[in-house]
């Protein structure tokens, strides 16, 4: 089975005024969009199938939250930058990447898993 690098990109994002810290006259700062990128090793394949995801974040504050639903049951599965699950079950999975910044600005990233029953 070959390895197939998948970028899933979200153009949506939010851009924030601010107060800057330490300036006298309150000039508002704006903040970079928040965007994320989610980078996986493998969209389709047969059961059982590991794949192995991870993210890159711009913009928005520090620190971020990063929820993944993987099986798109609607719950959470991983709560890192980067994830692993193993599929067991023949079926199209659609899963996605939400991305919370200190703002509560938030970001989401959709992805769809083929899983293929194994012969």
């Amino acid at each position: 089975m070959s390895r197939t690098l998948v970028l899933i990109f979200l153009v949506i994002g939010v851009v924030l005024a601010g107060t800057a810290t330490g300036c006298s006259d309150n000039s508002p700062v704006l903040e970079k969009r928040l965007e994320a990128w989610v980078f996986i090793d493998y969209t389709i394949g047969y059961a059982p199938l590991v794949v192995n995801f991870d993210s890159t974040v711009t913009g928005g504050k520090r620190p971020y939250n990063y929820n993944w639903d993987l099986d798109g049951d609607g719950t959470p599965d991983w709560s890192n930058d980067s994830a692993v699950f193993t599929y067991t079950e023949a079926g199209n999975f659609n899963g996605n990447l939400m991305i919370t910044d200190q703002n509560e600005n938030e970001v989401t990233v959709n992805f769809v898993i083929q899983v293929l029953e194994n012969q």
